[in-house]
């Protein structure tokens, strides 16, 4: 998987054609799990928290945690103003709850763990 620095590192083209080529846009969901779910690689599943339901591609892998998805940091942009990197991937972002529950109070940073739900669509 491509990793860059910063949020618009996937508008670079060349960035964006590694991340289709590699398949980064899509989840890591745990083999076993999938299987267990029905889901298979490439399949398009829901992915949902208490405050949003996105659609992903779940891309199978054993090197990540059967109580885990793993989700790109910089992905799923909606601005108009990034015509190649939009649409792509999840905005993980937004599936996390904004409420004081979920907000460190002295840095005011986001809580980034969120239960989520996934299942094929």
């Amino acid at each position: 998987m491509p990793y860059t620095y910063g949020s618009y590192g996937n508008e670079n083209p060349w960035i964006n054609e590694i991340c289709e080529q590699t398949n980064a846009y899509s989840i890591l969901v745990n083999e076993g799990v999938a299987k267990a779910k029905g889901i298979g690689n490439g399949d398009s599943v829901w992915l949902e928290s208490p405050v949003r339901k996105v659609r992903a591609t779940a891309r199978l892998t054993q090197c990540i945690h059967p109580e885990v998805v793993g989700v790109g940091g910089h992905f799923g942009h909606w601005s108009p103003g990034m015509p190649i990197a939009q649409g792509k991937g999840v905005n993980f972002n937004g599936l996390l709850p904004t409420d004081l529950d979920h907000i460190d109070m002295i840095s005011t940073a986001l809580d980034h763990c969120v239960e989520v739900k996934v299942y094929k669509c």
